[in-house]
């Protein structure tokens, strides 16, 4: 009785550990597939999305403060 219980339980375990592979197997896959899609998709921006855009600047303000050019708090 106690070999019955222990191959049940050990084929429980295989099961278990086959279907952990399998699911591995597929989300490596999923994985791969992703990667390719952001590589072709960053590859087809080229370089436009690594330059800034163009905004309006800031004037420069140096020695001046909230109250003028001159005027010290």
């Amino acid at each position: 009785m106690a070999i019955i219980v222990v191959l049940v339980l050990l084929s429980i375990i295989l099961l278990y550990l086959a279907a952990s592979a399998r699911t591995l197997h597929l989300l490596g896959r999923d994985l791969k597939l992703v990667e390719q899609q952001q590589v072709r998709r960053l590859a087809s921006h080229g370089n436009a999305t690594n330059t800034l855009p163009t905004t309006n600047t800031l004037t420069s303000f140096i020695g001046t403060n909230t109250h003028g050019p001159d005027r010290r708090h």
